[in-house]
């Protein structure tokens, strides 16, 4: 009896399923285990036709619950409970999920950032040594000229006397070559 009635559960709406396992929990305590199981087959299931659940009100769910069977109203506020937990349970998986995707995003927009930051650093560092050898360069030339300068004013220094010597016309000779 029990098994035909679970084999015939996959027919029965979903909302019935809380309200099976507790008739059955009720009547055949010892059946509680395959119960039990074919719970849990059906909870994923559950979870994702919660949004169904949404759009019925809480007030038009029971009277839907006190036509099918004449529960005791603690029963019923019980079921109604169990299908806003899960509901609830629903909405914090969607949070939780949001917020993971939003930290992912964030983790990658901070490797993006520390990445174009070594760039930059690179660049300010490239920049920075061309700037040295710029610079060294220029001293280089500077000391090379200055050095060029006293050797041309020492050179200078050294034929001056010679220079100022008068030279006779007899030692030139100005004839055209032959």
């Amino acid at each position: 009896m029990v098994m035909l009635l679970l084999h015939q559960l996959h027919h029965l709406p979903l909302l019935l399923l809380p309200l099976l396992q507790l008739l059955l929990q009720l009547r055949q305590p010892h059946q509680l285990h395959q119960l039990h199981q074919l719970h849990q087959l059906h909870q994923l299931h559950q979870l994702h036709q919660l949004h169904q659940l949404r759009q019925l009100h809480q007030p038009r769910l029971l009277h839907l619950l006190q036509q099918l069977h004449p529960l005791p109203q603690l029963l019923l506020q019980h079921l109604l409970q169990h299908q806003l937990q899960l509901q609830h349970q629903l909405q914090l998986q969607h949070q939780l999920q949001h917020q993971l995707q939003l930290q992912h995003q964030l983790q990658l927009q901070h490797q993006h950032q520390l990445q174009h930051q070594h760039q930059l650093q690179h660049q300010l560092q490239l920049q920075h040594q061309l700037q040295l050898q710029h610079q060294l360069q220029q001293q280089l030339q500077h000391q090379i000229q200055h050095q060029l300068r006293l050797a041309l004013s020492q050179q200078l220094r050294q034929l001056l006397p010679h220079l100022q010597q008068p030279l006779g016309l007899q030692q030139l000779d100005l004839r055209p070559l032959p």
